[in-house]
Parts: C-alpha cells; structure tokens; sequence
C-alpha cells in the first residue's frame, strides 16, 4: 500500500489531488499538508510526495539535504 503526501496551500486543491489518486490508486494512504513546514514535521516515510514547489522552496531542499527526494 503507497503512502502518498500531498503538500498545497490551497484545500481545493488537496482534496481534489486526494480524490484523483484514491481513484487511481485505490489501496493507496494519502496523507494532506497544507504547508511545507507541516510535511516537515510529519515522521511518516512517504512513497509519493506531490508538492507544490512553488509554495515551498525551501521544503523542496530541506527533501532534498534529507535525501528523500533524488
């Protein structure tokens, strides 16, 4: 089962990437943030992350420093 994080200011937004990924990835666990700061804070490993970088430069590198993005 993926764990999915999907990190937008915007809650429409969030919950319509939910909807979308439930969709397609039915057994999927997604998991919402409304900022980058709280992706952060969150312990969870996650499989997917769909960010909105524009919002979070600095999470996009603070991912990266981690390696959790490649």
């Amino acid at each position: 089962m993926p764990k999915i994080a999907i990190c937008d200011d915007e809650q429409p937004i969030r919950e319509y990437l939910k909807s979308l990924t439930e969709k397609c990835i039915p057994d999927s666990q997604v998991r919402l943030f409304g900022s980058g700061e709280a992706l952060l804070r969150d312990q969870t490993s996650f499989d997917v992350i769909l960010l909105d970088v524009s919002l979070c430069p600095r999470t996009v590198q603070t991912l990266r420093d981690n390696g959790t993005l490649a």
